[in-house]
C-alpha cells in the first residue's frame, strides 16, 4: 500500500511557495516539497454541475413493538464493574 498526504502550500519570503506532503511507500514516510508552477490546466466551477433539488425522503420503515419479547439486558462479563481488575485481597 502507498499514498500521498496531508499536501499544504508553503508560502515563502520571497513571494514564492511550494507544495509539501508525506509519501508512504513500503513502510516508510517521506517529506517531499515541489516548486509551484503555473497550472497545467483549470476547471470551472460550473464543470461540477449544479446542486439538484432537495427530495423530501422517508425511508419505508416500520417497527412494531412487541410486549412479551421484553426483558432486561443481563450485563456481559466484559462490562461489569470487576472485569480485568486484579483481586486485592490476600
Amino acid at each position: 500500500m502507498s499514498g500521498n498526504f496531508d499536501p499544504i502550500v508553503l508560502h515563502q519570503a520571497d513571494n514564492k511557495s511550494q507544495i509539501a506532503f508525506i509519501t508512504y511507500y513500503k513502510g516508510d514516510f517521506e517529506l517531499h516539497t515541489l516548486e509551484r508552477r503555473d497550472p497545467i490546466i483549470t476547471a470551472a466551477s460550473a464543470d461540477f454541475g449544479a446542486p439538484g433539488p432537495i427530495i423530501d425522503f422517508q425511508a419505508p420503515l416500520t417497527h412494531t413493538l412487541i410486549a412479551a419479547n421484553q426483558r432486561k439486558k443481563e450485563p456481559s462479563r466484559s462490562c461489569s464493574s470487576t472485569a480485568g481488575r486484579r483481586s486485592t485481597s490476600a
